[in-house]
């Protein structure tokens, strides 16, 4: 998150423009300054100059949250967030592997005290975003520390950059991911200048802090010195409402949260959101319908990214790109290679299909508890990704699917949405099994047709594709995590 220092610079020049607002919370750059003071003064009287090497938070996106994680960014602490839907068992996995001594949580989340005692052991201190008695503590402890103690220019920082990201943990426990060199001023140069981003933008929070992208991208707007808008990730409506009523100009949206945006914004009731020049859509397999929807109702300001937690941002397709190729994820992103290779590492012509294998500034170092496939070709470093896919000869990439086998070449990407075009489908998710994978479908309300003619309407789709599925079901709902990813293991239970 943007430091003390930054924030300084931009409160001393618009003080009482908006930094973040959440519903009807508003706070200013001069009140963010303060805050991130006040946390910082904290943190220095409990710990001194022994701070934590790694911190975790538990929270759903809120104002609250944002002056702790700059705290943690001004005094070099690495903090990570975690995904609060995940059980307690797993959030207890993540902290005991991470190392973690330091956990900043909302404790409303949970609905007895006693989660929070099996949540993370008593070293580990818990700091309480909803606590009512921590502003005084931060009270205290500002108006105990000498003024130039909490300099925006103190060298706080007492230990090398080290960054630990998580994926989304559809299949699994998440991994954690280490990385110890920022690619944020590379990058964020690059989509600054780019696409014009400057203070004036208002940027509409639609992922996610904990996640990757969200964070990423609420540090660059933030680092401009733009406005950052929060609201309940819950409630589409809300996002919609939001976007007209404050005029926002740029946001970063799942394919999933873009499709239920999409459904409020079609019916006009709350109005639309013209004044959005800028929207990146990713995450997740970006259904072609969907593209073209996306482009109908909101123009030519939707732009498709494919990444990864490993590799940060791989492709960027703009809204050209996504009109005259709408198969595709875009070309390499600026400074990236792409490569496709067979199962022996070897390149591939294009239009062959193989394993999609990334170079860039933006790869982690390694996994905290392994490291992911790796090939040195032509002197360069590669990560091989588990997506399987093809360049053509413009150098676009189009994917297949994710079953991390070579061998594997069926289009499921492609057959998911025909599958989604089916008049009664409402979702789809298609998901690797051990062997053949399994599909998962949810209907539209009122359908005339039976499950057993949709499924049989399925199947044939899938022999098209010469796909056999080992499971296929109708389900009321596809379970999806908040970073808008289907949730693998709760589905195949649901499926079994």
């Amino acid at each position: 998150m943007i430091a003390l220092k930054g924030i300084a610079a931009i409160a001393r020049e618009t003080p009482e423009e908006p930094a973040i607002v959440d519903g009807p919370v508003v706070m200013s750059w001069r009140q963010l300054e303060g805050c991130t003071r006040k946390k910082i003064a904290f943190l220095l009287a409990h710990y001194g100059k022994d701070l934590p090497k790694q911190a975790l938070y538990i929270s759903k996106n809120r104002v609250e949250l944002v002056p702790w994680l700059s705290a943690f960014a001004t005094l070099g602490v690495p903090i990570s967030g975690l995904d609060y839907t995940l059980s307690l068992q797993s959030l207890s996995s993540l902290i005991e592997k991470t190392g973690a001594t330091l956990l900043l949580m909302s404790s409303t989340l949970w609905d007895h005290r006693a989660a929070l005692d099996r949540l993370a052991p008593e070293s580990v201190l818990k700091i309480d975003l909803d606590s009512v008695t921590q502003s005084f503590f931060e009270e205290y402890s500002y108006s105990a520390q000498p003024e130039s103690a909490l300099s925006p220019e103190q060298g706080y920082a007492l230990q090398s950059y080290r960054a630990l990201g998580f994926t989304s943990g559809t299949t699994g426990l998440p991994k954690a991911v280490l990385r110890t060199k920022s690619f944020d001023p590379r990058r964020f140069a690059y989509f600054t200048a780019t696409y014009g981003f400057n203070r004036r933008d208002r940027y509409l929070l639609c992922m996610p802090l904990y996640h990757a992208a969200g964070n990423g991208w609420a540090r660059l707007f933030l680092s401009l010195g733009a406005t950052i808008f929060i609201a309940d990730l819950d409630c589409p409506g809300i996002l919609v409402e939001a976007m007209v009523r404050h005029e926002i100009t740029t946001t970063t949206l799942t394919p999933v949260m873009l499709s239920r945006l999409l459904d409020h914004i079609e019916t006009a009731v709350l109005g639309q959101p013209a004044a959005l020049r800028w929207v990146l859509v990713g995450g997740k397999h970006f259904p072609v319908p969907l593209k073209s929807r996306a482009l109908s109702v909101l123009g030519s300001c939707v732009h498709e990214y494919y990444g990864t937690t490993e590799t940060g941002v791989n492709t960027i397709a703009d809204p050209r790109d996504i009109e005259l190729c709408p198969g595709s994820v875009g070309r390499a992103y600026d400074g990236n290679k792409i490569i496709i290779i067979d199962a022996d590492g070897k390149i591939v012509p294009n239009g062959v299909p193989g394993a999609v294998a990334i170079h860039s500034y933006m790869s982690m170092d390694r996994y905290l508890d392994g490291d992911m496939q790796r090939r040195t070709i032509d002197g360069l470093e590669y990560l091989v990704t588990p997506e399987l896919g093809y360049l053509d000869d413009d150098g676009r990439l189009f994917l297949l699917n994710r079953t991390a086998d070579t061998r594997q070449t069926a289009h499921l990407y492609r057959l998911e949405d025909s599958i989604r075009a089916l008049p009664c489908v409402a979702d789809v998710a298609i998901v690797s099994g051990e062997g053949a994978p399994h599909c998962a479908l949810s209907l539209i309300k009122g359908r005339l047709s039976t499950d057993q003619a949709v499924l049989a309407r399925v199947q044939r789709l899938a022999e098209a594709e010469d796909v056999r599925f080992e499971r296929m079901a109708i389900l009321p709902s596809i379970p999806y995590s908040p970073s808008g990813k289907v949730r693998v293991q709760d589905l195949e239970a649901l499926l079994a």
